[in-house]
């Protein structure tokens, strides 16, 4: 998403979980962004990933229930404070043609070769929407995994992701609202980001359940696309083609590491059962 700087600016997001659409089987949410995210990260004059966003259907009126969202879409814009309805896709759903997310069909790239020993051909590759959407996800879960404590890795995150969808994007160093800076090469950090999430998305062969699998820890993955003539718990409605549309979002839920309540109950459990089988076992010796 590009949010640009000064940091004046904000966004706005409410989502209401709504009933599927029935003409396309969508799930129909009210869609927004609350601003930057914690850190305020940005580079080139533009916010980078993760934003600030909320869930529920009190989101507009009580935007203190926040969650992280990932836009994957550099080429529109938003005004804050703005909300939305949009299309709610689970990745498992694709592949998907245009009315339920903004980008379909194969996407093809032009970029230096940059991780070593890839079979990555700049002049030949192409990727299929699954693939593309599975690379989307990768970046967002480095992200997170790279956390508030490394915003330039976060900022090359955010450009590659955006590059999945937009391949001119990182073709150099300038965009039209800045230059990425060279020191750290912030340019070729994201190039290498993007081609590594690529080439290890195409190892799926477009098999969202190949990825999952791979990645148990990863319960959802959601993309959130603007939609016209939709309205929540009411069929109908495409995806919006409008020049002004707002920014496209995706969400990566992860498995919560058990709580230290939960693992003492675990061990508890396992001590009494090493007891009772060594009792039996006591008890069978005999």
């Amino acid at each position: 998403m590009r949010l640009l700087t000064p940091k004046a600016a904000f966004l706005s997001l409410a989502m209401g979980l709504g009933l599927a659409s029935a003409a396309f089987g969508q799930t129909v949410v009210n869609f927004g962004v609350t601003g930057p995210g914690p850190t305020d990260n940005n580079v080139a004059n533009v916010y980078t990933d993760p934003y600030t966003g909320c869930v529920g259907s009190g989101c507009m009126s009580n935007p203190q229930t926040t969650m992280q969202i990932y836009c994957d879409d550099f080429v529109d814009d938003v005004n804050p404070p703005q909300y939305w309805n949009a299309f709610a896709t689970n990745l498992s759903q694709l592949p998907s043609d245009p009315k339920d997310v903004y980008f379909s069909g194969t996407t093809s790239y032009s970029l230096p070769k940059l991780v070593p020993n890839s079979s990555w051909n700049p002049s030949l590759e192409t990727f299929s929407q699954v693939t593309d959407y599975i690379a989307a996800a990768i970046l967002v879960t480095d992200s997170m995994a790279a956390g508030a404590g490394n915003p330039v890795a976060q900022d090359e995150y955010s450009f590659a992701l955006w590059g999945i969808f937009d391949p001119s994007l990182l073709t150099n160093a300038t965009n039209k609202y800045g230059t990425l800076p060279s020191s750290p090469n912030y340019l070729g950090g994201a190039q290498a980001d993007m081609e590594s999430a690529l080439l290890q998305a195409n190892t799926y062969n477009g098999n969202v359940a190949a990825y999952l699998s791979a990645n148990p820890n990863i319960t959802n993955v959601t993309i959130y696309s603007a939609c016209t003539g939709c309205a929540v718990g009411q069929p109908g409605g495409t995806v919006d083609t409008a020049a002004n549309r707002p920014q496209e979002f995706i969400t990566v839920s992860m498995a919560e590491p058990p709580s230290i309540a939960v693992l003492g109950v675990y061990f508890l459990f396992g001590g009494a059962g090493l007891l009772f089988f060594g009792r039996r076992r006591i008890f069978r010796a005999r």
